[in-house]
């Protein structure tokens, strides 16, 4: 009998070794070098199908970890009984994740944010202390001047885990799809990579100008983003066509130039010109 408790005892001993070893090693997991093993080297032109294996192996990490999904108090109690705090499996905790290991993989830091969904009556909610999820954030990527996000937290919310991020419909949404599918956040904010997000929330097309326009000022600093010219309409082809006892009248169009033709009483005649608003100069 003695012989069996002992074995129990060191088997226990074991398992709560291993237990706290994987949990030290948790919390302690470099996500950038996790990246680094995956960068494919500068030549290497890095889009969006890069961003989602990217993000799929995190997940894959994730998984063999045993990170907690950690969307509710559950979450939070389940994550303070591993690793002693309450934020491991959070979406701030994953969105911190996703971002090192993306940057780690070669995205440039300017390229990579943060987007965030604020909920309605978010101050009560937060004085309260009575909803967790009262804002939500996802990590994101410009790639040519599209904002795509890489909700891996939402994912484990609707799944149950991590695994099977790479088939996910929150691998890679572009942002006005995300906005939607967050449901009730009614307002959005974004931040830079490792920075404390926006003050104001906006409406979520403002959002993915600010988010592009904020990419450019970070990888050009010395340089200001081209403001949309007004383009005048312009039109090829016949412009008036008229015909009428004394004669004929046609005109033609290319750009704001304009030439013509005209027969009036059996007298031949041409004409050009430049079209300014409604008036014809020449």
């Amino acid at each position: 009998m003695k012989r069996s408790i002992s074995k129990r005892v060191i088997l226990a001993g074991c398992f709560m070794t291993s237990w706290c070893v994987l949990a030290a090693q948790t919390q302690s997991f470099d996500w950038f070098a996790f990246g680094q093993a995956l960068n494919q080297g500068p030549q290497h032109v890095l889009g969006s199908a890069d961003a989602r294996a990217i993000v799929a192996k995190v997940a894959d990490q994730m998984a063999r970890m045993n990170v907690p999904v950690n969307t509710g108090w559950v979450g939070r109690m389940s994550s303070a009984a591993q690793y002693g705090r309450q934020d491991v499996g959070t979406c701030t905790w994953v969105n911190d994740a996703v971002q090192k290991a993306l940057h780690g993989a070669g995205f440039r830091k300017d390229q990579i944010f943060g987007v965030i969904g604020v909920g309605e009556g978010r101050g009560k909610a937060m004085s309260a202390g009575l909803w967790l999820n009262v804002d939500h954030i996802a990590p994101a990527v410009v790639i040519n001047k599209q904002v795509l996000t890489f909700d891996l937290w939402h994912h484990s919310y609707d799944t149950g885990g991590f695994a099977g991020m790479a088939s996910s419909s929150w691998n890679g949404r572009d942002l006005s799809s995300w906005c939607v599918s967050t449901q009730h956040y009614t307002g959005f904010m974004y931040s830079t990579y490792g920075a404390q997000p926006m003050v104001d929330p906006v409406h979520p097309q403002a959002l993915q100008e600010m988010i592009v326009e904020k990419q450019f000022q970070q990888r050009y600093p010395h340089l200001k983003p081209k403001k949309a010219v007004k383009v005048e309409p312009s039109f090829s082809g016949n412009w008036s066509d008229f015909t009428d006892a004394a004669g004929t009248l046609r005109m033609t169009q290319e750009g704001s130039r304009v030439t013509g033709a005209y027969t009036h009483h059996g007298t031949n005649g041409s004409l050009s010109g430049t079209l300014t608003g409604r008036t014809l100069r020449g």
